[in-house]
């Protein structure tokens, strides 16, 4: 690999850290608080999907050169303290979940190929060294061998200059030495000048063979250098690698992070096909299963909750609002004044006639017949009498019912405005429109955050479920569920219309059954930090599309009034 490679790479990172504070994922809000009950900085984003740049085409991998995809823990991955089990596989609008995932996935890949190829060089090194050894020892062999022959060489030349010298001088001992084998002088004579030219020929021969090892010895030193050389660009080249291999292990965990940034920023949008967001549904069903554990016998499910989620607030999208990442509405809710004025069907009122004391509820009341109906704009009119009455709600056609008027509930303040804002009567509050005196009895933290807060859907959702549960024997019946519902509001119309919309979020999506330990205790004491972690969620996104067992959505169509 080679050094220049580094600067591509420093140049990614660059771009990366310009892009993670300039680009946002399409359709997530603004978020500049944390996200409760997770250390996760949603404001930071990730680098773009379509800015991410390939690590190995940074690093010059073809797909031939890569590993296999490893193996990746999808459970660890995907494992959160803020969402309910199942809730984290439910498609949101504009979603691009599996991106992050398939982009942590391609960093491990191009790593997992970076530490084969560390692996080889770091073979290569280990399998040169000891032929540097056997270098140095071959190389001091033959430095032993030179030392000697250099000695002898040495050794035979004294032999012969005091040879030399000797027989200059005519030494008697010189002749005795060659004359030891022979008994005629000049035979001892000859015999002598065979044996020096002899020293001379061992010292021609043991010069070759001391050339002979020089010559060797350095080739052998030559190339021990070009395996030294060899093992300094390798191990050059193996602190490329992991250079290499930090950058990309530090852009896989990048892209994890981004991924759990991403799995917690979805709580914002819609559901897909649905119309409410992700985090309501999350309130809904931590609610449900939280009421499983504590009250099972009431058997509340999520779309029970959403049912009356709908028609009470539009799941905290009324007035414009929605819910933020912990679930508060970003615009309060607040229903109309409990004045007890009359909403509806005041002409039905004969003129003269008592007007109905308004309760402590809002309800239809109903009146004598149609026939008293006056219009309000008319000249007052003698009173009819009701006795007799008219035959005109007997007429093909007409409506056998009971003509009614509606009248909100008379409450006078209770909260001294700190609720509902108002002094003077009190308001229903939040996405479940609670009215103050029963929020009072009622409230709760669902979401571990410190406060009972009204216009949070996670504490409104749970207190709605124990007021249910509190008001029937059971909601695994349709009569259940009227009952628990008309305790909620007195009313037979918002029954019918509140079971509607229930059942068609039934009809939405069904959610994995959540683990034998449920998660919704152990979610509300991770959020309090007083606990061990959540389970992981049992079911899974699989890498860059929704795994075929996960919840499936339909198109939902609710015709809701405007209150």
């Amino acid at each position: 690999m080679e050094a220049g490679r580094s600067h591509p790479r420093a140049l990614v990172a660059c771009v990366s850290t310009l892009l993670a504070f300039a680009l946002v994922a399409p359709g997530a809000a603004a978020q500049d608080d944390p996200l409760h009950g997770a250390d996760i900085p949603l404001s930071e984003e990730a680098v773009d999907a379509s800015e991410w740049i390939d690590p190995a085409e940074t690093l010059g991998f073809s797909d031939d050169d890569l590993a296999p995809a490893p193996e990746i823990d999808l459970a660890e991955l995907n494992a959160s303290p803020i969402l309910a089990t199942g809730v984290e596989l439910v498609p949101v609008e504009d979603d691009t979940l599996g991106i992050h995932i398939d982009q942590h996935l391609r960093s491990l890949q191009v790593a997992a190929t970076l530490e084969h190829h560390i692996d080889d060089t770091s073979s290569e090194i280990a399998s040169l060294r000891p032929r540097v050894e056997e270098l140095n020892a071959e190389i001091i062999e033959e430095q032993e061998h030179e030392t000697r022959l250099t000695f002898e060489i040495e050794r035979i030349n004294a032999a012969i200059a005091e040879f030399a010298v000797r027989a200059f001088i005519g030494e008697e001992d010189l002749e005795i030495a060659f004359s030891e084998a022979v008994s005629d002088i000049g035979e001892t004579k000859v015999l002598a000048d065979g044996v020096r030219e002899g020293q001379f020929d061992d010292i021609e021969a043991k010069e070759a063979e001391r050339e002979r090892r020089r010559l060797n010895r350095l080739d052998l030193e030559a190339e021990r250098e070009r395996v030294r050389s060899r093992i300094d660009d390798l191990q050059a080249h193996r602190l490329e690698q992991l250079a290499d291999l930090r950058w990309v292990e530090d852009l896989a965990e990048s892209e994890a992070t981004a991924h759990e940034r991403h799995l917690h920023r979805r709580l914002t949008h819609i559901v897909d096909g649905a119309d409410f967001q992700l985090v309501a549904l999350n309130a809904y069903v931590i609610a449900a299963r939280t009421l499983a554990e504590e009250s099972p016998e009431c058997a509340i499910e999520w779309w029970m909750l959403a049912g009356i989620g709908s028609i009470e607030s539009f799941h905290g999208r009324f007035g414009g609002g929605e819910l933020d990442h912990n679930g508060v509405t970003t615009e309060p809710i607040y229903g109309p004044a409990l004045d007890g004025r009359i909403l509806e069907g005041a002409e039905l009122l004969a003129p003269g006639a008592d007007i109905p004391e308004a309760t402590g509820r809002t309800e239809d009341l109903p009146v004598a017949s149609t026939a008293d109906a006056v219009d309000p704009a008319a000249p007052a009119a003698p009173a009819a009498s009701t006795a007799g009455g008219s035959d005109a709600s007997t007429e093909e056609g007409a409506d056998d019912a009971a003509p009614v008027i509606r009248r909100l509930a008379l409450i006078e303040d209770t909260d001294g405005g700190v609720l509902d804002a108002d002094t003077t009567y009190d308001r229903a509050v939040g996405p479940m429109q609670f009215i103050p005196q029963t929020w009072n009895l009622q409230e709760i933290d669902a979401n571990g955050d410190g406060e009972m807060n009204p216009q949070n859907i996670y504490d409104a959702a749970l207190a709605s479920a124990n007021y249910l549960c509190a008001s029937t024997t059971s909601m695994s019946t349709v009569e259940g569920q009227e009952q628990a519902y008309f305790a909620y509001n007195h009313d037979t119309a918002y029954t019918e219309a509140v079971i509607a919309a229930s059942e068609q979020y039934r009809e939405l999506l069904t959610l994995p059954d959540p683990p034998e330990t449920s998660d919704a205790a152990a979610l509300r004491s991770d959020l309090m930090d007083d606990g061990d972690a959540p389970a992981p969620p049992s079911h899974w996104l699989g890498i860059g599309a929704f795994d075929a067992e996960a919840p499936t959505t339909v198109r939902l169509e609710l015709d809701l009034p405007d209150w």
